[in-house]
Parts: structure tokens; C-alpha cells; sequence
């Protein structure tokens, strides 16, 4: 019996992630936040791709692009001198605004912002 060797040639397409999008070795979630929580502080929730859940303090003020990182929460890091280390979880934020305020609502977000 004589055994032949070949060479295989095929192209993988990564497919995309619902809740995650990939950027080298860094995981990125996309986050919407209420304007109230954007101010004042929240704390967002993510179910990772190892099924944890994984409870994140945003205590900044959250504006217009605002990235929140969380150290090596991305993808591991291949290779044998890189063996645990992973890639950082990246958190882009998405602000909601309110649909309306009532005038009393207006008087009491003029009072209390500078």
C-alpha cells in the first residue's frame, strides 16, 4: 500500500456573531444605554462567549463615543508563549434619548445640569 500526500487549499469565512464583532484579537459589544444611566452610572451586562455572565460598573459619564475596555475578556491569543492570555473586551456605547419630556421633566433636567 503506498500513501500519497496532498495538499488541501480552502478559505474560511468567519461568520458573524450577534452580539460580538471581532477586531484582531479584542472582542467588540455594542451597548445602548438610557440617557439617565449615560449620566449617572450603570452597570451592563454581557453573556460572554464561554457562558458567563459578565457585570461591568460604567461610574463615568458615558458620551458620544465612549469605549469602555475590560482587560482580557477578547479572544485568546495563540501560541505557546501566549498561552492564557487573551484580548480585551471593547464596549462602544449607543445612547437613547427620550422620545419627549414633559415641561415639568425640561425644568428639572435644566435645574439640575449645568
Amino acid at each position: 500500500q503506498q500513501w500519497y500526500q496532498r495538499r488541501v487549499h480552502g478559505v474560511l469565512t468567519a461568520k458573524p456573531h450577534p452580539t460580538f464583532r471581532r477586531e484582531g484579537d479584542d472582542l467588540v459589544h455594542r451597548c445602548s444605554v438610557k440617557l439617565a444611566d449615560a449620566l449617572t452610572g450603570t452597570t451592563v451586562t454581557i453573556d460572554t462567549l464561554d457562558g458567563r455572565r459578565l457585570a461591568v460598573p460604567v461610574n463615568t459619564i458615558v458620551r458620544p463615543g465612549y469605549t469602555k475596555t475590560v482587560p482580557n475578556e477578547g479572544m485568546t491569543i495563540p501560541g505557546i508563549d501566549n498561552e492564557g492570555r487573551r484580548g480585551n473586551l471593547r464596549i462602544e456605547f449607543d445612547i437613547v434619548f427620550p422620545e419627549a419630556l414633559s415641561e415639568r421633566q425640561k425644568a428639572l433636567v435644566r435645574d439640575a445640569l449645568p
